[in-house]
């Protein structure tokens, strides 16, 4: 199993992570992958930008740091890891939004397309951590259950 380590930030820090990281794709041109993707359209960034904002609005826990990537076609993935699962958000132009969730110990996959919808994304984000946090306390107190 590939070794992980979670790192942890408060809310803030990590919409403000997000926000400078969806500055740099804003530098790209066309053809940023040689392979012809169109850049990422300003009004995507955007969008990805106020919806996150809203998701991180309603948490009130501190969050795994997440990684934004370009996708080819101009798209954007947002990737949130634990030592547990891997998460993937792709927002397409069209207003969809493709999710892929994998759990690193049995390395089952579910991928599928999700609404628009804040709470939908928070959800996915708080069990996410509410999950991985539960697993550690014990063996960070010591107490065995």
């Amino acid at each position: 199993m590939e070794t992980f380590k979670t790192i942890w930030v408060d809310k803030e820090t990590w919409f403000d992570n997000i926000q400078r990281r969806c500055a740099l794709l804003v530098g790209l041109g066309p053809n940023w992958d040689s392979e012809d993707s169109p850049s990422i359209d300003a009004e995507l960034i955007k969008r990805v930008e106020k919806l996150m904002r809203e998701v991180v609005d309603l948490i009130d826990t501190d969050l795994p740091d997440p990684s934004i990537y370009p996708v080819p076609g101009g798209d954007i993935q947002i990737e949130i890891d634990t030592e547990k699962e891997h998460l993937e958000f792709t927002f397409f132009d069209s207003s969809c939004i493709y999710l892929l969730q994998r759990d690193r110990y049995t390395n089952e996959m579910e991928a599928e397309e999700i609404q628009q919808d804040v709470t939908i994304i928070a959800d996915l984000i708080k069990n996410l951590g509410e999950v991985q946090k539960h697993a550690i306390v014990p063996a960070l107190t010591g107490d065995s259950q």
